[in-house]
């Protein structure tokens, strides 16, 4: 997957191609890496990616290269997408405990923060549980989480500067992916449960918050008067994913960066 990607900026970055030479060295390579894929998923001891559906899953990828970089737009999560789940042997923080390293909360809050998430994760990941059983308790959680944070008065300045010193590191080949759609001007849409102002500080840091680039999530509105109001009244959790988000802008500081239509409609 790497060396695709690689590949494929390699064809992107290349200002000696015509449009038809690139676009036909990028059908090369995308089907290199459907062939590559499907070699792995026939061996069912090892394999890491499974297809059910070989040739829907061919007529996908032959759609994707046919619509051109213009019908096209990635979606993705964040933490442990985007990130890393382990590095060197050590479990990466996600956006949540990068916010819970910042001096500014109490000891008390991170308490309450972390007895929070141990009563109500396990409703979250529970596969006995329907989303509409989940939901209530994810917006309580949310909402008691909020109400702890808020009430410790924090600032943009020191969460910057958590972040900075939090050690959290990018999935390989991400840097070179990203760089990949900003020169094709593909978007670039973030998902998160998270927290949206840690995942663009981020994303700043590694030089990747670029045009392209739009992050959906819940974010807190700092400000002189009140350094941390509530964030928008939908609350953005798992289960209920990005669609009563999309309605509320303010999930998004990025309202210029619009959404694509979907090529298999």
């Amino acid at each position: 997957m790497i060396k695709c990607t690689t590949s494929l900026a390699a064809v992107a970055s290349s200002s000696s191609l015509s449009a038809t030479s690139a676009h036909m060295q990028c059908r090369s390579i995308v089907d290199s890496l459907f062939r590559s894929v499907l070699t792995n998923s026939k061996d069912f001891a090892s394999a890491t990616v499974h297809i059910k559906d070989i040739e829907s899953t061919r007529k996908k990828f032959d759609t994707f290269v046919s619509s051109g970089s213009g019908a096209l737009q990635v979606v993705s999560d964040f933490d442990r997408t985007i990130s890393k789940y382990k590095h060197n042997g050590v479990i990466t923080p996600t956006c949540h405990g990068i916010f819970e390293m910042d001096p500014e909360l109490t000891e008390s809050t991170k308490s309450r923060l972390t007895y929070l998430r141990d009563k109500y994760y396990p409703v979250e990941i529970d596969p006995t549980l329907s989303d509409a059983e989940k939901i209530p308790h994810m917006v309580e959680w949310w909402r008691l989480s909020h109400e702890s944070i808020v009430s410790c008065g924090l600032h943009r300045d020191a969460l910057a500067k958590t972040v900075r010193e939090c050690g959290l590191v990018l999935r390989d080949g991400v840097h070179e992916f990203a760089e990949l759609l900003r020169f094709h001007q593909i978007p670039l849409l973030i998902f998160s449960a998270g927290l949206g102002d840690v995942i663009e500080l981020l994303l700043e840091n590694f030089s990747m918050y670029t045009e392209n680039v739009r992050v959906v999530s819940n974010f807190m509105q700092f400000n002189d008067e009140d350094p941390n109001r509530p964030p928008s009244s939908t609350v953005f959790v798992v289960v209920n994913g990005p669609r009563e988000s999309l309605t509320d802008r303010t999930n998004s500081r990025s309202h210029k960066k619009k959404f694509r239509r979907s090529v298999f409609r």
